[in-house]
């Protein structure tokens, strides 16, 4: 069954983000958005309002060719597509790209994207979260406890310090950014 995606609205601050155009409403079909322009985030085709979470939902092929039917229109009177063929060609591929993006994602996982700023301007860049720092940390704070707290708590704390500095040494020759 094939999964497509739909706005997230946990608070205001996609509107404090997207001051052009506004941000997606909860529940609002939504695409990557690759062909709008260089602001990564996930646009709202019907609306060309954007999010930056969103939530993965399971779809029929019925549903999905509604939904390509919805966004070529929207890119026809919207968009200014120069003709239907154009807009129904340029729906479908988007709406397949999304469906690929999708397709190792359980349903209802939310996926985001990770906000910068860059100057004055906040940019929004599609990326993955500091969660191995986040365990470094995490770690690093227990094995101090560890030192202080006793013999068997500080062997095992040892061991998952061990386990980052392993994680840390991957992703250093993997080329990714370490911290």
């Amino acid at each position: 069954m094939p999964k497509l995606l739909r706005a997230v609205r946990l608070d205001d601050s996609d509107d404090h983000i997207f001051t052009e155009g506004g941000a997606a409403k909860e529940g609002e079909p939504v695409v990557t958005g690759g062909f709008a322009g260089p602001e990564s985030a996930f646009l709202a085709i019907a609306s060309k309002r954007r999010c930056t979470i969103a939530e993965v939902r399971e779809v029929s092929d019925e549903e999905m060719e509604q939904e390509i039917e919805a966004c070529a229109w929207a890119l026809v009177r919207g968009w200014n597509a120069p003709s239907w063929e154009a807009a129904r060609a340029l729906a479908e591929d988007e709406i397949r790209h999304t469906a690929e993006v999708c397709e190792t994602l359980a349903p209802e996982v939310w996926i985001t994207v990770k906000r910068t700023e860059t100057g004055d301007e906040p940019r929004v860049l599609i990326g993955e979260g500091n969660v191995l720092e986040t365990i470094a940390i995490i770690l690093i704070v227990l094995w101090l406890l560890g030192m202080v707290s006793g013999y068997t708590l500080g062997n095992f704390i040892w061991v998952l310090l061990v386990i980052a500095v392993v994680l840390f040494l991957v992703r250093l020759v993997s080329g990714r950014r370490v911290v």
